[in-house]
């Protein structure tokens, strides 16, 4: 698949960041010791401090660091930058001192180590927003799709700029135009069968094609549902291997314990809580849902509503929910119980949502291809979690669901589930998410 200019030139940042962390520790031990340091000296160093440096790219990652927007921005980043800093600051004092496996203390090197890098960070990310902006490619558009010209119109950061657009039956007039710029098409077109040979003929120009529904899954991360069918479904999604899956399992079963844990911890407060506002213990939301493969089980939930919710969609209980409700709901607390979900195997920290039965019946009758998000097990977060802001309320915000859940199933990998747990911790942080 093609890739766009920008994700090169966010590698490039993630290096930037390694060689400004690597080169502020060298210039704080230069600082403090006021000598070049010994090359056994640094490596010592650096030794503790590479982990330091992974703790520092999973904060800027939170943060949108390393997102694609962060090319659009004109504004300072000053504000996000500080507040990225200073959470890896109080990170490296608690490794450093609280961790037993850092036999370092390095008190005044790591606080010079701090102000550098700081300074450094800051330089390097105002020198990427103004002058390694990349380069944008030129893009023939064959046809006309009015959401791709409204990215390119708008969202330049993505490394796209429209040329020009040719409908479809003055294809033949591609050939005179210049042979660097991209040919997007998009092949699911009818209009495309009619054409087809004079599209092929652009390859013996030089010409390079892509195919325009690929190109918008990877900006939207979501696939077009006017292509979804069974034929569709049984080319594009095959089952994750094993050692995917065994590793999925595995840190299911942890996180559900550190749920758990958690949950211990919190739960006198969560009673007393309760006991103030309503004058009852009652503490647990147990429902059916539907599961992988359209198994239904039990979730487990902390009750954060007056009534018991039985409704499809969520609007109509808003009012229902109590002020311990609220906070339980804002900082994700409620969710702490399928812990034992987890445990169980009937969900997954990353999947789809896992959601009532009557809502998926309901779903079905909108779209018939609803069931194909239950080809994975459900999650406690995942692609569409983080993807749209709050849980659907409508069949529309439904639907809009199924597209990111399908391109889950179709991209899912341990790198990816790695990036909507990053994301997650991002959402709760900010308390996004929660109506």
């Amino acid at each position: 698949m093609l890739q766009t200019r920008l994700d090169n030139t966010m590698l490039v940042v993630l290096l930037g960041d390694a060689l400004f962390f690597f080169t502020s520790l060298w210039l704080a031990l230069v600082v403090r010791h006021t000598a070049i340091p010994l090359s056994s000296f640094y490596v010592e160093h650096v030794f503790h401090f590479i982990v330091l440096f992974g703790v520092w790219v999973i904060i800027f990652y939170i943060a949108g660091l390393y997102d694609r927007e962060l090319l659009s921005i004109r504004r300072s980043i000053a504000d996000t930058l500080l507040t990225a800093q200073a959470v890896g600051a109080v990170l490296a004092v608690l490794l450093f001192y609280f961790i037993p496996w850092f036999t370092l203390t390095p008190k005044t090197t790591l606080a010079l180590f701090l102000i550098i890098f700081s300074f450094a960070v800051f330089f390097w990310r105002r020198l990427i927003i103004h002058t390694l902006r990349p380069p944008l490619q030129e893009v023939i558009l064959i046809g006309h799709d009015a959401q791709f010209e409204q990215v390119c119109a708008t969202h330049n950061y993505y490394g796209y700029i429209l040329k020009q657009k040719v409908a479809w039956k003055d294809v033949k007039k591609v050939a005179s135009l210049n042979p660097a710029a991209l040919v997007f098409v998009n092949y699911g077109d009818p209009e495309f069968s009619r054409n087809s040979k004079a599209v092929h003929d652009l390859l013996f120009l030089g010409f390079h094609l892509y195919d325009l529904r690929e190109i918008k899954e990877r900006i939207f991360g979501m696939v077009n549902l006017q292509e979804i069918d069974y034929e569709w479904f049984v080319k594009k999604i095959s089952k994750p291997n094993r050692s995917y899956l065994f590793t999925k399992r595995l840190i299911d079963i942890t996180a559900g314990i550190l749920l758990l844990l958690v949950l211990i911890i919190l739960m006198p407060f969560i009673v007393l809580a309760q006991l103030i506002e309503e004058q009852k213990i009652d503490l647990f939301f147990n429902h059916a849902r539907v599961g992988n493969l359209r198994k239904k089980f039990v979730i487990h939930k902390l009750r954060t509503m007056s009534i018991k919710d039985t409704n499809t969609w969520s609007t109509e209980n808003h009012k229902h929910v109590t002020r311990v409700g609220k906070v339980l709901r804002a900082f994700r607390v409620d969710e702490l119980p399928q812990g034992i979900n987890l445990i169980r195997g009937d969900l997954s920290l990353v999947g789809p949502r896992a959601i009532f039965e009557k809502e998926q019946l309901e779903m079905e009758k909108h779209q018939p291809y609803y069931h194909l998000r239950l080809y994975t097990k459900p999650g406690i977060t995942g692609w569409a979690q983080i993807k749209q802001k709050h849980a659907p309320s409508n069949p529309e915000e439904a639907t809009a669901r199924l597209a990111y859940d399908l391109y889950y199933i179709q991209n899912q990998s341990p790198v990816m589930d790695i990036l909507i747990i990053l994301k997650t911790i991002k959402t709760v942080l900010l308390k996004l998410g929660v109506r």
